[in-house]
């Protein structure tokens, strides 16, 4: 804005609308992976193809939807940005490093640093951080650690060349017979068959096992993939104690105000009938 620039600010995930900003000379778009999704299966690539660039957060992004964008829009620069309402950003991933891999969420942006705690969570601390949460200092510093940085609640791991990795978010690990499954991994793996758009993972009670993982995706349009489909395939890719014990398709996951897939009302939907499971044989 302060060099001449001006937004376009949608009221919901409309791929019309985008396309013809898109048209009309808009020349970046931020989103968060489940809308990139759904605008490369109902947008049209000539419209997208005028972006320069697109970033996205807030939620893990799949390597393999990633590897669609480019293959779609080679000429469109992807930026990856993760944080926290608490401290933005933690981490920046360009289009280079991101092509180079893919899997990564990037570095820590020069004002953060970023840590790996004992039990795998990641920590982040910054002069961009909060100070606090409002008139609850319990809470506070239950987020705190003891020089001060921020807990993520994220599980990663953090490599030789400083780039940060996310292996799933630690209030969504899934416990089924006494080993942790990470959802982010299982859900990978199912963005991986050519037929899906998006996937999450959620676990639900099991009498054997105590909790089970279960794929909930959205197919890309009239590609004829069934809920079937995707199961085998991630039993097929996945270790045994992995795998995913059911499978659904639906035509929209459910999602928050910005756009990220809401957990906890997909898990209340399956244990309510509303989504229809298929169990493996």
């Amino acid at each position: 804005l302060c060099t001449g620039g001006s937004l376009d600010v949608l009221p919901g995930f409309d791929p019309e609308r985008i396309a013809r900003a898109a048209r009309a000379g808009g020349t970046s778009f931020d989103a968060v992976p489940t809308v990139m999704a759904r605008l490369l299966d109902r947008a049209p690539a000539e419209d997208l193809a005028r972006l320069r660039w697109v970033s996205f957060a807030s939620e893990p992004m799949p390597a393999s939807l990633l590897r669609r964008w480019w293959d779609a829009l080679p000429a469109v620069a992807t930026y990856q940005f993760y944080g926290m309402t608490e401290l933005v950003p933690a981490t920046v991933a360009n289009d280079r490093l991101q092509r180079e891999e893919p899997t990564s969420v990037g570095v820590p942006f020069p004002s953060a640093h970023v840590s790996v705690l004992d039990g795998g969570e990641l920590a982040c601390g910054s002069p961009a951080q909060m100070a606090g949460y409002y008139a609850d200092p319990d809470a506070t510093a239950a987020a705190l650690t003891p020089d001060g940085a921020i807990r993520t609640g994220d599980a990663g791991r953090i490599d030789e060349r400083g780039r940060v990795f996310l292996t799933g978010r630690l209030k969504d690990l899934i416990i089924s017979g006494g080993l942790n499954i990470a959802p982010a991994e299982i859900e990978a793996v199912a963005c991986e068959h050519p037929g899906i758009l998006t996937a999450v993972v959620v676990g639900i009670p099991d009498e054997r096992w105590g909790e089970t993982p279960v794929v909930v995706a959205v197919a890309a349009r009239d590609n004829g993939v069934a809920a079937r489909d995707v199961l085998h395939h991630c039993r097929r890719e996945l270790t045994a104690f992995k795998r995913p014990s059911a499978a659904a398709l639906v035509d929209v996951l459910p999602s928050t105000g910005i756009g990220k897939s809401a957990k906890a009302v997909i898990r209340q939907r399956i244990l309510d009938g509303e989504i229809a499971l298929v169990r493996a044989d």
